[in-house]
């Protein structure tokens, strides 16, 4: 198996086990619907979470070109995206049956916004790996846009305002979808 499978591999199986995870929880939300207490915004932030592993599975294709040698630094890199992913997965919504004990804004302002630091992490992480390894400049457009989702993420989680949590998930998920867009070749 040549290096770009091998690491692929890895990745894909991380993401895997995220996507898993947050299906799971949304899916638990949805059979709870009718006893719980339902929120909006830790919904659309499990749908970000869903929304940036399917960004980033469709993104490791253009490693193959990028990824000519493998040392130990490029490959943990890279490993943290998915590790990230999967944690802020594994934060964004309780997997028992909390949701019909607990309305969920509670249960996301204790545990869940923890999961917009991480991927505020990850979004910071971007920009360095970006630049470290690809010459991006960290004042490049695409930079730009990772820094203000990381803001926007740790806004929303470190207000107790929930107006502001409301305009700052808003912001983040339109940006989040354009930029995934943005981000990712429409083809390979």
């Amino acid at each position: 198996m040549d290096t770009f499978r091998w690491i692929s591999v890895v990745l894909s199986m991380i993401l895997g086990l995220g996507l898993a995870r947050v299906l799971n929880a949304s899916a638990l939300a949805f059979r709870l619907r009718h006893t719980a207490r339902l929120d909006r915004i830790p919904l659309a932030w499990a749908g970000c979470v869903f929304l940036w592993q399917l960004q980033f599975w469709w993104g490791i294709l253009e490693l193959q070109a990028m990824v000519t040698q493998l040392t130990l630094g490029t490959f943990l890199a890279l490993v943290l995206f998915p590790l990230m992913l999967y944690t802020a997965a594994a934060l964004i919504l309780p997997m028992d049956r909390r949701f019909a004990e607990e309305p969920m804004a509670d249960l996301f302002q204790r545990d869940g916004r923890w999961a917009l630091v991480v991927l505020a992490a990850m979004h910071l992480l971007a920009i360095a790996v970006d630049s470290a390894f690809w010459g991006v400049s960290p004042f490049a457009p695409q930079s730009l846009c990772l820094a203000v989702l990381a803001a926007l993420a740790i806004l929303c989680s470190a207000s107790r305002s929930r107006r502001v949590r409301v305009r700052a998930t808003v912001a983040y998920s339109v940006l989040a979808l354009v930029a995934a867009c943005w981000l990712s070749p429409a083809v390979y």
